[in-house]
This record gives structure tokens, sequence and C-alpha cells, in this order.
């Protein structure tokens, strides 16, 4: 699901369900205006394979944010506000890189 360049600022508009998200693989959400990432907001994407945050305004990733994100492989947190976004994979199988994402 390709959502990025729509002038998202809060993911909780997007209003996507868990009947919603529980069959999707790759969310984009590159090049909005996305400033914080809240537990609450990304526990319907608890299958996502891919999920791309890159060129937003993130400043804040709360802790636990991707606990309950198992299957996630490509993580995009890049061109966000440089060293402000910090982030741990919760999956015992991937790992954080340098450029922010967390890969197998």
């Amino acid at each position: 699901l390709d959502l990025s360049s729509q002038n998202i600022c809060n993911m909780s508009t997007i209003g996507l369900s868990q009947d919603d998200t529980s069959e999707l693989y790759r969310l984009s959400l590159a090049h909005n205006c996305i400033q914080s990432l809240d537990r609450g907001l990304i526990n319907s994407l608890h299958s996502i394979g891919e999920l791309d945050l890159s060129h937003n305004r993130i400043e804040r990733v709360a802790e636990h944010t991707f606990r309950t994100v198992y299957f996630c492989h490509l993580l995009r947190l890049d061109h966000n506000r440089p060293g402000s976004a910090s982030l741990s994979c919760s999956s015992s199988s991937s790992t954080t890189t340098d450029s922010g994402r967390c890969s197998a």
C-alpha cells in the first residue's frame, strides 16, 4: 500500500484497522510530514514485512513502538530529523543498521 507523498502528518488519521492490515506486507508512508511514532499506532501492523517511514519529520519514537511488529524485515527511518529518532529492533532476527533500518 503506497501512501507516500499524501501530506499525512498524523498516523492516526490514516484509519487502518487490524482487519485492513492483517495481510498487508508493504506500507510506504514516505515523504509525508509525520513527526512522531507512538506504540498504539503501530499495533495494527504486527504482520507487516516492509514499513517505509523515510523522508518525514520524525523526532520521537516511543519506547517499544515496534515490539508487536514481528515479521518486519525492512524498516526505513532514514531522512528524518538527524540523530533524534533512536530505534531498537524487537525481533531476535533483526538488527539495526547505521541508516536506521532493521534487517534480518
